[in-house]
């Protein structure tokens, strides 16, 4: 036949094998689909789910602990899995690439934004009231990868959006904007319920929801952090006690705990429900070590224990308030620090973003970054104002100054090696990678998988209300690490602790087995959560 007989496909019909159009037939223009870009989603959770176990003695499915470590080579790339199939490999988390960045179709400064409770969507608020969905699976051409635009809080007239917080059910999200207008969302982009001239009109800086989703927290430029029913719209606790605008308020992950930073330099603990009576105004201990204003604090999702404070005097404090000791204080910013953001898998990671549009990643246990992006946004007007992890942690959304929201991804195996530049430096005992100058090699990133020894804490001793701390005590006494006795132990020494826990997990295959601990609910009609 010469190579130009027929075959017959799988659907029962023949098609010619020889080149070109069938004799007779017109070849019509063709049409190309805009290319798009996907990242790391579906193959990473089939790995996920193919790698699974099941433990006969726990109480469902667990991780399987007995994986490879991944190396540094393009053929490994279809071995990247998520992030929390390698909790022990926390170095590879990183989202150091740049996957997309775009602007809505009405350019305004991103002061706000939040992921869907799936990841398939992400919202973000701008300077003009509008709330801009986007796209989080795959990343189409720019003047496509945005769903729809909505005038969110334009009436009587636009008012910059500032804080986004959505609920723990994921059915909801929550808003605040410059006029104190609290409205209540559906995921479809309806409006559900407003609360009207709240924190009597000033702007609000903060919300956060409660571990219950029944309460929420805000705070303004009033001073005041106020909790709310969420049901009821009914504030039912006024607490005062900063001297200042309050700029950020985050809501403990299980207690019934809040934390707030404000202008006058300080971070507060409070008690909500010590709030309510006309006794107490609720405060629990004051954290000061900042020099300038504390632009955002943010609990560890994951231990609870841990509590981050960015500030405009280029530093980041890390608390621990199982011990109340002295803050580890983080130096790697040259500029004002905007935002932070915790890894949702892994305890030890999270990334922080300044007013120059820097973008730094950390591991608690060393006092430098493990990676630094100098212009994520533009320097000149580019300060990040917030970020969000994706909630599997393979993808970092960061809102800034200049117009833009990005997408950031995992680097892929092989970047390293197939000549991409990286700033690295090798450790000489066990090869880890410390982020500085130089080029990272193979060898270097492989090492840098494993987590590397935690430095020593600073010397610097940060003062500390003592009746604070005593009277704090009692309400934080119930917090405590699954498997690591905190008591006594610095933030150092509970970096080394944790990542020995990690490394033995690795050895025997399996994680703990079990719930970390029954979350109790509060029987008194407020419903704030756990003592």
């Amino acid at each position: 036949m010469g190579g130009l007989g027929r075959f017959e496909d799988r659907s029962g019909g023949y098609q010619s094998n020889q080149r070109g159009p069938p004799q007779g037939s017109v070849r019509g223009p063709v049409t190309r689909r805009p290319s798009s870009r996907a990242v790391d989603v579906s193959g990473g959770i089939m790995l996920h789910l193919g790698r699974r176990v099941v433990d006969a003695t726990a109480s469902g499915p667990v991780r399987a602990r007995r994986t490879r470590a991944i190396q540094e080579h393009p053929a490994w790339r279809r071995m990247l899995a998520m992030p929390n199939d390698h909790l022990d490999q926390t170095a590879g988390s990183i989202c150091g690439q740049l996957a997309h960045a775009a602007h809505a179709k009405k350019r305004s400064p991103i002061h706000s934004l939040c992921w869907s409770s799936e990841g398939r969507r992400l919202v973000t608020g701008n300077r003009d009231g509008e709330f801009t969905l986007w796209r989080g699976t795959d990343f189409a051409p720019p003047d496509q990868s945005v769903v729809t635009v909505i005038s969110a809080h334009t009436v009587p007239e636009p008012s910059q959006i500032n804080a986004i917080t959505l609920r723990r059910d994921g059915l909801s999200f929550i808003s605040g904007d410059s006029v104190g207008t609290i409205k209540y969302w559906e995921w479809t982009m309806t409006p559900l319920e407003s609360i009207e001239r709240t924190h009597d009109s000033s702007p609000v800086q903060g919300l956060s929801v409660s571990p219950t989703d029944e309460k929420f927290a805000s705070c303004a430029d009033d001073g005041r952090v106020r909790v709310w029913d969420y049901k009821y719209k009914k504030e039912e606790a006024c607490m005062k006690g900063h001297d200042w605008k309050v700029l950020s308020v985050d809501w403990h992950p299980s207690l019934a705990l809040l934390a707030s930073g404000s202008r006058d330099n300080s971070v507060r603990l409070w008690d909500p429900r010590a709030a309510r009576s006309s006794e107490s105004d609720g405060c629990l201990a004051t954290l000061r070590g900042h020099k300038q204003d504390v632009m955002m604090v943010k609990w560890n999702p994951i231990n609870g224990n841990w509590l981050l404070s960015a500030s405009r005097d280029h530093t980041i404090r890390l608390f621990d308030i199982r011990s109340m000791k002295e803050p580890l204080s983080l130096q790697g910013h040259r500029k004002d620090v905007f935002s932070l953001a915790w890894h949702p898998t892994h305890e030890r990671l999270f990334a922080s973003g300044s007013f120059d549009g820097e973008l730094a990643f950390w591991l608690v246990g060393n006092n430098d970054p493990q990676e630094v992006m100098p212009a994520a946004h533009e320097p000149a007007h580019g300060a990040i104002h917030d970020m969000a992890w994706h909630p599997l942690g393979h993808i970092l959304a960061t809102g800034s100054q200049d117009l833009k929201t990005k997408f950031w991804c995992r680097k892929r195996n092989g970047a390293y090696a197939l000549g991409g530049e990286a700033t690295g430096n090798v450790d000489a005992e066990d090869g880890s990678m410390g982020i500085g100058s130089g080029t990272a090699t193979a060898t270097a990133f492989a090492g840098s998988l494993s987590m590397p020894p935690p430095a020593a804490p600073p010397s610097r001793p940060i003062p500390v209300s003592g009746a604070a701390v005593s009277q704090s005590s009692s309400a934080i006494a119930a917090v405590e690490k699954a498997g690591i006795n905190a008591s006594g132990l610095s933030i150092m020494e509970q970096a080394r602790a944790l990542a020995s826990k990690r490394r033995a997990e690795a050895e025997t295959g399996f994680d703990d087995a079990g719930p970390q601990g029954k979350r109790a609910r509060n029987d008194d009609a407020g419903h704030y959560g756990p003592a």
